[in-house]
């Protein structure tokens, strides 16, 4: 835990963190929804739908501290897929951010171990909010 402070102590990391959050929590919300609708026949509530993306994105989560402490799995098929990615790519995005007096760091910029460390923190909130949500349906 000591190094995941020591990576996420700068302040400029809590945007990518707080979109990477959303942007999961609404994917995990359309997941739990759509088992809801089509899968689900009656027996279970919306709640274990919930709890088990939840713990998927807890996982998710412990995959990410695994690689802080330097265990990786090495995809070569996802390698080949983001340098097809990153060679199709003409136009970068910019966002309009307007009275900020410091620059803003997208999720693309930031270096490898800080990008290992928004995506362990988002997936925590992420599992952490489902987890909870299943609570209370």
């Amino acid at each position: 835990m000591k190094k995941l402070w020591r990576i996420y102590h700068e302040s400029y990391m809590i945007r990518p963190t707080v979109y990477r959050s959303l942007m999961k929590s609404a994917v995990v919300l359309l997941l739990a929804v759509l088992w809801n609708q089509f899968i689900n026949n009656g027996l279970f509530t919306i709640g274990y739908a919930f709890l088990a993306l939840g713990l998927i994105c807890m996982a998710l989560a412990w995959f990410n501290y695994l690689s802080l402490d330097g265990i990786h799995v090495n995809f070569a098929i996802l390698d080949k897929l983001k340098e097809r990615r990153s060679k199709q790519r003409q136009h970068s995005k910019k966002d309009m951010v307007d009275y900020v007096q410091e620059p803003v760091v997208s999720f693309d910029e930031l270096e490898p171990e800080e990008r290992t460390a928004c995506g362990l923190v988002s997936s925590l909130l992420t599992g952490l909010l489902f987890a909870l949500l299943s609570l209370f349906f």
